[in-house]
């Protein structure tokens, strides 16, 4: 296969740097950053690149150029009574906002057994799951959701006015390896339909509606259109009462009212969260509940399965199987794509070569080869024919036209 030995390879560690780098370029403090680079580079490791750095991170960039999101926001609790608080994000990058949210939860649950932290002034929180690990490392049942701009019609309706608003709910199970369900309320993220506008692929029947409320194809009358809720009427009215706590009830935007995360202006999003943490010993011990847990989970995988099903899966387990394999393997990024074709519309890596340890326009990214010759070290790899490495190297043009250079020691050509 041509498009694997035109390839090159990409750590998942140089990944994470870049990111790191490249937002604490525009004056992201260096742990923030940290902690928005991990979130983006879980998600590309996990392969869900509809929530990754390849996609993300350039939007990110550009909105923190502009100020709609602030990189060093005020983050502060508005309100509190008991065991219930209101956090005003002050326009921060959603992870680090959400990351403080469900901190405070998990610290008012040690407290009095439950957390339940509202949010507004916040912007795209990235996936889930990220916060049930906080969650899950901490003995407590996470639960995760958030309202997003207008994407999804309500039930029977045709133009957009739900975001796909998603919910994560996470179950401390064994040691790194929590049964986390991370959802949209739509039939797929929306995401996953702009990676395949860029990609130039056309998306299965089901999925969205364009302008005039049918089905469709083809991604641009889906990005034109709508997204359709999962399971009808049963999606819209979980979307429409996630939008009513994250953003009714905490004064954040809903419904329309969201600031789409590609807009270009100096509006913040003020995207509204809800962040719930459970101290599972307020029922009985830790160890008791994982031990449950486990032969209810032994149970469901041992389930007569349907034709052609070889396994039956926990919610998560196929996302955490996943991403330690793509880390051995390492993400390979094709060497033929030339430009970005994100609405930003800049350069992509080509084919120049790394120059005084910096990462320059052009460059293709390589593992390193360690002198002692340990090649352990988990990469991702991104074929030509895989959106993750196409959109990496968007990501990484996107920073290199705005002159972030971030330091890419760990690389050679």
């Amino acid at each position: 296969m041509a498009g694997l030995q035109d390839g090159r390879r990409v750590p998942l560690q140089a990944l994470v740097g870049f990111c790191s780098e490249a937002l604490e370029k525009v004056g992201v403090p260096r742990e923030s950053a940290a902690l928005v680079a991990k979130s983006l580079s879980d998600a590309d490791a996990c392969g869900l690149a509809s929530h990754g750095a390849v996609r993300l991170l350039p939007v990110y960039l550009s909105r923190l150029e502009t100020g709609s999101t602030r990189a060093r926001p005020k983050i502060t609790v508005e309100r509190r009574r008991g065991n219930a608080a209101l956090v005003d994000g002050g326009a921060g990058l959603g992870a680090v906002v959400g990351h403080y949210a469900m901190d405070l939860a998990i610290a008012m649950a040690r407290e009095s057994g439950i957390g339940i932290v509202g949010v507004r002034q916040s912007s795209h929180f990235g996936t889930g799951a990220f916060y049930m690990g906080q969650a899950t490392r901490a003995g407590m049942i996470g639960i995760a959701m958030t309202n997003a701009p207008s994407n999804m019609p309500p039930a029977g309706g045709r133009s957009k006015f739900f975001g796909t608003n998603p919910l994560a709910i996470g179950l401390p199970y064994a040691p790194g390896r929590p049964i986390v369900l991370d959802m949209s309320t739509s039939v797929v993220a929306r995401g996953k339909i702009v990676m395949a506008d860029k990609n130039g692929e056309s998306i299965p029947l089901g999925w969205a509606i364009d302008e005039e409320g049918k089905p469709t194809r083809d991604t641009a009358a889906a990005l034109r259109g709508a997204v359709l809720p999962m399971a009808g009427y049963k999606g819209a009215g979980l979307a429409l009462m996630i939008d009513a706590f994250c953003g009714v009830l905490t004064g954040a935007a809903f419904g329309p009212h969201i600031v789409d995360l590609y807009d270009t202006g100096d509006q913040p999003q003020n995207v509204g969260h809800g962040f719930i943490a459970v101290d599972v010993e307020v029922f009985m011990p830790l160890d008791s509940f994982t031990a449950r847990l486990d032969q209810f989970a032994q149970e469901v995988r041992s389930q007569p399965r349907q034709p052609d099903v070889d396994r039956i899966f926990l919610p998560g387990e196929l996302e955490q199987e996943r991403g330690p394999a793509r880390k051995r393997r390492r993400l390979r990024a094709a060497s033929d794509c030339r430009r970005s074709t994100l609405a930003h519309g800049r350069p992509a890596i080509g084919r120049r070569r790394l120059r005084q340890g910096q990462l320059l326009p052009g460059d293709p990214i390589r593992r390193r080869h360690r002198e002692d010759g340990d090649r352990s070290e988990g990469s991702l790899w991104a074929g030509a024919d895989d959106p993750a490495g196409r959109q990496l190297r968007r990501s990484a043009g996107a920073c290199q036209r705005r002159g972030i250079r971030p330091d890419c020691r760990d690389l050679h050509a």
